[in-house]
């Protein structure tokens, strides 16, 4: 009886085993898109590159909880943001342990291409940056980029690409909160005449957490796209902010938000331009690029410098810098050797000087 009813069981699996095996499969496979990258200078799938990669496309900016585009790195693995002033204004990046502190940079980004940190210390102005509606895609290189950015580019290569310029779109922003806060943003894109063109621009003000932190921005930038092959860009950004100095342990405990009178004086005006063209045609088989950009940055900035308590030297300091910069790019697809081979030779060509004067 019991051989009887083991050979009944395993007779029912088997059967059942064998309608699972006929059963069409109701599963269609979704083929996906490649993930094409330029963190390393040309278009490159995710999948072929060997460096250390994240890459955020706009719907993935209007997805994550931003205001600024601090606020969208923040969501990359391996990088972290420290506010200086604790509302967002003024943040600082820290990429695998690589930290300047605000007095320099081992992080370069890059906008179209093009290097914005600044001569003098390799820092960035956020408030010149584009604002989060206008980008089209973030490229975040984590690592050593030298060969790729520079020797100042030692812990990551930040890579912003705007949205084209005859795009057509119109987005803005308006937002405002406590201490005083305000911020608004505008991106028009599309065709005027047969020629792409995009404005955009932002301002922002805040009172600040602390006493003598006010601070405030002002941004605005245009491309036109003067012929298939040639783009014009011009950025202009202006910006000013109080310095309410650093509060001893005795005084924090006592008012968190207040200011040292000894700082009082402390402030920075600074006002930048920057003018861009870019040629690209194609040759042969391949693509040359060149790309010709000037920028200027003028500041004046007043310090004190503790020597006692309570006691401190006051200085203002005349700051103008200069930078012209020329690269050129070609890249070459398949050459008819076997297998799947891609070459891009390049160069860039940096110039800049710093005049500092202290009264």
């Amino acid at each position: 009886m019991r051989a009887s009813l083991a050979s009944l069981a395993m007779g029912a699996i088997t059967t059942a085993a064998a309608a699972q095996e006929t059963r069409p499969d109701s599963i269609r496979p979704v083929p996906l898109s490649a993930i094409v990258i330029s963190a390393e200078r040309s278009a490159t799938p995710m999948n072929r590159t060997t460096a250390a990669v994240s890459r955020l496309t706009a719907d993935d900016i209007e997805r994550l909880p931003q205001a600024t585009l601090a606020d969208v790195l923040r969501h990359v693995p391996g990088v972290a943001v420290v506010d200086f002033d604790g509302l967002g204004k003024d943040p600082q990046l820290m990429v695998r342990g690589f930290y300047g502190g605000g007095e320099s940079e081992y992080v370069v980004v890059m906008v179209d291409g093009l290097v914005v940190n600044r001569v003098h210390n390799g820092t960035l102005a956020w408030d010149a940056l584009p604002p989060p509606a206008a980008i089209a895609s973030i490229e975040v290189m984590r690592g050593s980029g030298s060969t790729v950015a520079g020797d100042a580019a030692v812990a990551a290569v930040v890579s912003i690409r705007t949205r084209p310029a005859a795009e057509r779109r119109v987005a803005w922003n308006v937002s405002g909160g406590g201490f005083g806060s305000f911020d608004a943003a505008l991106d028009l894109g599309g065709s005027l005449a047969g020629r792409g063109m995009r404005l955009d621009a932002s301002a922002d003000r805040t009172e600040g957490f602390r006493a003598h932190a006010a601070r405030e921005g002002r941004r605005l930038a245009a491309s036109v796209e003067m012929t298939p092959a040639w783009q014009l860009s011009v950025n202009a950004a202006t910006r000013r902010f109080d310095e309410p100095g650093p509060l001893l342990e005795s005084a924090l405990a006592t008012n968190r938000s207040a200011s040292d009178p000894m700082f009082r004086f402390d402030e920075t005006e600074d006002a930048e331009l920057t003018v861009g063209v870019r040629h690209q045609r194609s040759l042969g088989s391949g693509q040359v690029s060149a790309t010709a950009t000037l920028d200027r940055r003028n500041a004046t900035i007043l310090r004190t410098l503790p020597l006692a308590p309570g006691f401190g030297d006051t200085k203002e300091r005349a700051l103008g810098t200069r930078r012209a910069a020329l690269e050129l790019q070609a890249d070459f697809g398949d050459s008819g050797l076997p297998g799947d081979d891609h070459l891009t030779i390049g160069g860039r060509l940096d110039v800049g000087d710093l005049a500092s004067r202290y009264y």
